[in-house]
């Protein structure tokens, strides 16, 4: 299991001799102590001029070729653990999985070799930050840059499967966002530290029996049984950073790592709407993830299953992913009574049955993922739908619609007012969706919404209920 507060590397003060601490005043005589390779020429070609960081592994500094004036990365096996034999191995691995995978979406090795009898291996130098800089401290992604970012780390993870490497530690310290020359979200994957990398004829298992090796947050069910694992075991560490970007936390907490693997291996993941997301993921989105965090790793769909399924869901054409989000869904809350609803309605006139084929709907929402999924469920149903994506009402003057949809939501209840306001409520009824809360109903219907629906009903009843209302009229 890594651990957090790795052991610091430690060298000889410059002014007095003893051995002490790197990057820190002596503790003997108060003279700063740089770190252990500073100012070395490595392999007689990178000049190291500083510490980038440091981990339980060893340390990464930043060099620069001296006659290519190319600044590159170097990253050093600790003093410690070089005189290890496993150790060195897994280093070793690590330098062979990244100069087999050769993949844009991985950072280069670009030299390797020993230094002082520390291993070491060149990389590029990445300018950027890590995703791990983004969804701390609970913050959420807006939902299509964590898909995009997503995407990507399974493009990545399809490459390195296909050639019997397994990652093992991914989290999102280990995805770096790349930044500059017009760059946003371009990742590269890193540490392939603890890889599982399939030779032929040779045993790709380093850890002994009764270690544990991963991050407890992101560790896959059989890798906290330390069972052999396989690619299913990346896609559920890759699953859960996907939820941590939509929702702004972790699928499982607790104050120890035990009791988070004991979460991971029996208590059911939750809905990202257990953790406060506005329902703007579409159901098949929420599906995928649900079956990406399954306990058997055979029920995981592959890398590439992932990102097929993922490109679906977001198309609105999954509908197998539909049906099962529909099947998992909590109970539905009740919703207002009829003779609530009849408070707060206009009275007016019955409207005749449209002719077939005369159904038209406009439909809001403020995620166009949303709208565009919803749309195509609403077209298989019979209704025709123009999405409206623009801050003002759209004109109804001619071609009024039959029914209007909204995304529940903040700006809603504004956009409910402003139709209000011009006079369209007493012709188009207008169907609230996506609540979270029936609480939230009556401020919809009290504004001039003739129905609502709750998010846990799924993209199979809103189609439905939305082609009742628009052939009853208001």
């Amino acid at each position: 299991m890594n651990e957090p507060n790795a052991p610091e590397d430690v060298r000889p003060c410059p002014a007095c001799g003893r051995i002490t601490r790197c990057q820190r005043p002596c503790e003997f005589c108060g003279v700063p102590v740089p770190a252990r390779h500073i100012g070395a020429v490595i392999a007689g070609k990178y000049r190291v001029e500083g510490l980038l960081g440091q981990g339980g592994m060893g340390a990464v500094y930043h060099a620069i070729h001296v006659d290519l004036q190319e600044r590159v990365a170097v990253k050093f096996l600790s003093e410690t653990l070089a005189a290890n034999a496993e150790a060195r191995e897994r280093f070793r691995r690590e330098v062979v999985a990244l100069v087999r995978l050769r993949h844009p979406g991985i950072v280069t090795i670009l030299d390797a070799g020993e230094h002082e009898n520390a291993p070491f291996m060149v990389m590029e130098l990445l300018q950027g930050q890590p995703l791990s800089s983004l969804v701390t401290g609970g913050a959420m992604l807006p939902p299509d840059r964590a898909y995009a970012i997503a995407d990507q780390i399974f493009q990545v993870l399809d490459a390195a499967h296909r050639v019997g490497i397994v990652h093992r530690d991914l989290k999102p310290e280990n995805v770096f966002l790349l930044e500059g020359r017009g760059q946003r979200d371009t990742i590269k994957l890193l540490d392939f530290g603890i890889a599982q990398v399939s030779f032929p004829s040779a045993d790709s298992r380093l850890t002994q029996p009764g270690t544990i090796a991963g991050t407890p947050y992101y560790m896959s069910p059989e890798q906290c049984r330390n069972l052999s694992v396989g690619p299913p075991t990346d896609v559920y560490a890759a699953a859960v950073m996907l939820f941590e970007m939509l929702s702004g936390d972790l699928p499982f907490r607790a104050t120890s790592a035990a009791e988070i693997m004991a979460q991971h291996l029996y208590v059911p993941p939750p809905r990202l709407t257990e953790r406060g997301v506005r329902p703007t993921v579409p159901p098949g989105v929420e599906a995928l993830l649900l079956r990406s965090l399954a306990k058997d790793p055979a029920a995981r769909p592959s890398a590439v299953q992932f990102r097929e399924a993922l490109s679906a869901a977001l198309r609105g054409t999954d509908l197998a992913a539909a049906q099962q989000s529909a099947a998992v869904a909590r109970p539905r809350l009740a919703a207002l009574s009829r003779e609530d609803r009849a408070l707060t309605l206009p009275q007016q006139a019955p409207v005749s049955a449209p002719a077939p084929g005369s159904l038209r709907a406009l439909l809001w929402h403020h995620d166009q993922a949303r709208a565009a999924a919803l749309q195509a469920s609403l077209g298989t149903s019979g209704l025709s739908t123009t999405c409206w994506v623009s801050s003002d009402p759209p004109s109804m003057d001619q071609d009024l619609p039959r029914i209007v949809l909204l995304g529940a939501g903040s700006q809603t209840l504004e956009r409910l007012r402003q139709l209000k306001q011009q006079g369209r409520l007493a012709a188009v009824p207008v169907l609230v969706f996506d609540l979270t809360r029936a609480d939230e109903i009556p401020a919809y219907i009290r504004a001039g919404a003739s129905d609502a629906v709750l998010y846990s009903a799924g993209d199979t009843e809103i189609p439905a209920r939305a082609l009742r209302i628009a052939r009853r009229g208001r």
